[in-house]
């Protein structure tokens, strides 16, 4: 997560967060309300400068096609002085910034941003081969699709047969750009864990996955079995959307065909357990503690099937950490051979702490 020198708003129904250089006022902390989630709420889709409701002045800026919201300003013209010291306490040090003084501050926001996009982690030439031949795959299915899609409309203008093949359509091309959110996420890793954080329902993020990946699925004869449900909700960047579909993802690439996976949800209070279990490739001791490691397959996994680039669960971790996430993976002990393969239930878990607390909302 990248920081600023003054103070920004992550998630619209929440305080403030103090920048590096100068604190949030106690004031806008101490007395964030409706109010000030309805202003943010007002602003957020128009870049400028406005004023909030308590005289102070406020930012919406987009860079690199991340909204950032630059918050309890002091700027000459734009807030009101006689406002803003009312409310600043006798020991905070809060200057009133001329605007040219201010634009220049800001600009340090800028350079960290593209500074961060900048650097990304070494990406191999067969890593890039590799994510272009699975797209290249996807977008030969979605032709083959199209193609039987047009020829039955001529047969049957209506049916489950031209619904289903649509279904595909769509399911193929959800895949596409999850494959290409990820490919992103590779090259500019500091980026997508910017910007504003949203509301997000987690049963509702690992249904649209299952979805995304039904024909993935289907192809291998996978049945994909969900036990329990979830309302629980949490404060999600855009990038969280990728975390169900990875971990998803790989369990089906390494699973057999004819097989299951399971996702168990378990909500205990204010925490939420998810596991996703498959039966596939078992883990070496090497491989638990270095599976989340970019880059990284294991002995069984290479053995098993040649795709996998060693990314996915390693960007799934990131996912996780980001928000403050357990991630973990077990492999059953008690392995079986079938058809010469060694295969054991190898288990995803994630367990979610912050959890948006629905009466605190009201």
């Amino acid at each position: 997560m990248l920081t600023f020198a003054l103070p920004t708003i992550e998630i619209l129904d929440k305080p403030p967060q103090d920048g590096t250089i100068f604190k949030c006022p106690l004031f806008c902390k101490r007395h964030f309300n409706h109010k000030c989630t309805e202003y943010y709420k007002s602003i957020i889709d128009n870049s400028g400068i406005y004023k909030c409701p308590y005289g102070f002045a406020t930012e919406i800026i987009e860079i690199e096609g991340l909204k950032i919201i630059i918050t309890a300003l002091n700027i000459e013209k734009f807030s009101s002085r006689l406002d803003v010291r009312k409310r600043l306490t006798k020991n905070e040090l809060y200057p009133r910034f001329k605007i040219e003084d201010y634009y220049f501050i800001r600009s340090t926001l800028k350079r960290a941003l593209v500074d961060a996009s900048a650097e990304s982690y070494p990406i191999t030439k067969n890593y890039i081969n590799d994510m272009f031949h699975e797209l290249r795959k996807l977008n030969a299915e979605i032709k083959r699709q199209g193609d039987y899609l047009l020829r039955e409309l001529k047969i049957y203008p209506k049916g489950d047969r031209v619904l289903d093949r649509a279904q595909n359509l769509f399911s193929t091309s959800q895949l596409i750009s999850a494959r290409l959110n990820a490919f992103d996420l590779s090259l500019n890793p500091e980026l997508p864990f910017s910007g504003l954080k949203h509301k997000a329902s987690v049963y509702r993020k690992f249904e649209k996955a299952m979805h995304c990946l039904s024909l993935s699925a289907r192809n291998k004869r996978i049945n994909i079995i969900v036990e329990g449900e979830s309302h629980a909700n949490i404060h999600a960047l855009e990038v969280f959307d990728l975390l169900p579909f990875l971990i998803i993802e790989n369990a089906i690439k390494y699973s057999t065909k004819n097989s299951d996976i399971n996702i168990k949800f378990q909500e205990i209070r204010n925490s939420l357990r998810v596991d996703i279990s498959n039966f596939g490739p078992p883990l070496s001791k090497e491989d638990q503690v270095n599976i989340f490691d970019r880059g990284y397959r294991g002995i069984y996994a290479k053995e098993f099937t040649p795709e996998g680039t060693g990314i996915g669960l390693y960007l799934a971790k990131a996912i996780a950490d980001a928000h403050n996430i357990e991630i973990s993976s077990f492999s059953n002990s008690q392995s079986i051979s079938e058809r010469g393969i060694t295969l054991a239930e190898f288990i995803i878990s994630l367990k979610f702490h912050n959890l948006i607390n629905e009466s605190n909302l009201k």
